[in-house]
């Protein structure tokens, strides 16, 4: 019984816990392995690693740009759609701040990905951006600002997909009360936008966690 109710009371730890995982790995971890690797090659190896992460890095900001582009034309058309009330103020809200956001996310990784193209350019570029990357209180440990930072642009990609998909509910829901009561027909797609949603994100969080887990088996075997 005991085991049980600490387990509970664990659960928003374990949780938080995961959470935190998550956005390190995706950001955190990688500069951590770059900097915290084996220097057994030299300058040279971690030359050929910071490279690979400035040139990986180039590359998700890319995609982060052309999917954040695509999400800009898709709030601007939503925000016009005929059938959107004009006091659809909570739906037409979470879309204005969502496109915000994804024009953010566009800036962000544009400067970004140009400062990185730019930056080659320099005789020891590779070095600095090393110093660039790491903490200043332990060399082999990953700054958090630079974590924070480069971690942006796909920081507010997907807030803007999570504030459009929160007002498509607002918009669906509202539709379908009419006054105290309820419109069937407008309920209906609101439902079958619910269950469409929660399958999706129930996919989405099995994809998270199989990435999740594919780092933490490639740090189990090189440990």
């Amino acid at each position: 019984m005991s085991r049980s109710v600490d387990s509970v009371r664990r659960s928003p730890e374990v949780a938080w816990n995961f959470l935190k995982s998550i956005f390190t790995y995706s950001t955190s971890d990688p500069i951590t392995a770059l900097l915290g690797g084996s220097h057994d090659g030299g300058g040279s190896d971690l030359d050929i690693r910071t490279r690979a992460w400035r040139d990986a890095k180039v590359q998700e900001l890319g995609y982060v740009g052309i999917t954040a582009a695509i999400l800009a034309s898709l709030f601007a058309s939503a925000i016009a759609w005929p059938h959107v009330p004009e006091d659809a103020y909570d739906t037409k809200g979470c879309w204005y701040v969502g496109l915000i956001l994804i024009v953010s996310s566009i800036a962000s990784a544009t400067q970004q990905a140009i400062t990185l193209h730019r930056f080659n350019t320099l005789p020891n570029s590779l070095s600095v951006l090393r110093k660039l990357l790491r903490s200043p209180n332990d060399e082999k440990r990953a700054s958090i600002l630079a974590v924070y930072v480069w971690q942006l642009p796909v920081m507010f990609l997907r807030l803007g997909i999570f504030l459009f998909i929160i007002g498509m509910f607002f918009l669906l829901w509202n539709a379908a009360r009419v006054g105290q009561d309820l419109s069937l027909p407008n309920l209906q797609i609101a439902v079958s936008f619910t269950v469409i949603f929660a399958f999706a994100a129930l996919n989405h969080s099995l994809s998270v966690l199989h990435c999740y887990m594919l780092w933490r088996l490639q740090e189990r075997s090189d440990s």
